[in-house]
């Protein structure tokens, strides 16, 4: 079976970081290999929604923005550094595990005027790139950066978010667009929608809003697998046939 980098992006509030680690528990549960990526410079919960330990920021380990500017003016090469045998020293000293899940960060904003997130995600893009894995869910900023950035160009499939706002399908459909565009593969999931919404709404999945969820998520807490969970997935992995 051939390698599936799956992005999961959508309006901020959504439930992206709900459905990637949804996502990624049920193909641990199927026995699949599993990389997680958080590309969200904002977000600093997806660790716990996973129930493992935060890691490490990749480009603060690489040496931080200074690397990435040095890669950019031909100083020092991504191919070097995300090479074989260094992207597997990269991913044993910056990633936490947990059965068949690892799980990076690209980088924080951490400090007061510390700048724009673009290097992060010019860093994430030829880190992903490079990734070798059985799966690979990409966590994401919310809105089109990281389209603006090219990200979903290194990708397979891409996963649109939505939830019962007007705002949010509007930014789905564009979504979708520029997907479509560069030929990628577009799954759109309804998070959050009862009986009445799923009836309004085009998706093609669909998922209930959970108090299990919603609990686990205040809480800072591991959020559990459900059926719908395991579904999503199952349409994932004939996508990928």
């Amino acid at each position: 079976m051939k390698s599936l980098k799956i992005i999961v992006c959508g309006k901020g509030g959504c439930g992206k970081s709900v459905i990637a680690a949804l996502i990624a528990k049920s193909l641990s549960k199927k026995g699949k290999n599993v990389i997680v990526v958080d590309s969200d410079e904002s977000n600093f919960g997806l660790h716990r929604k996973l129930g493992m330990h935060r890691p490490k920021d990749l480009i603060a380990f690489l040496g931080g923005r200074q690397f990435v500017r040095n890669a950019l003016s031909g100083k020092e090469k991504f191919e070097n550094v995300f090479g074989k045998e260094n992207l597997e020293r990269l991913l044993k000293n910056t990633s936490s595990t947990k059965e068949n899940i690892k799980l990076l960060y690209i980088g924080k904003i951490d400090e007061f005027a510390e700048g724009c997130a673009c290097l992060m995600n010019i860093l994430a893009k030829e880190f992903i790139r490079r990734l070798k894995s059985e799966f690979v869910v990409i966590d994401t900023d919310a809105g089109l950066e990281h389209f603006g950035r090219g990200l979903e160009e290194v990708c397979d499939l891409v996963v649109i978010v939505i939830e019962p706002t007007h705002e949010s399908i509007e930014l789905a459909n564009k979504m979708k667009e520029l997907s479509k565009k560069i030929g990628k593969k577009v799954l759109i999931v309804a998070n959050k929608v009862d009986d009445e919404f799923s009836k309004l709404i085009k998706a093609d999945f669909y998922i209930p809003f959970k108090k299990e969820i919603f609990y686990a998520c205040f809480k800072g807490e591991e959020i559990p697998l459900f059926p719908e969970g395991d579904n999503l997935t199952e349409l994932i992995l004939k996508m990928q046939q």
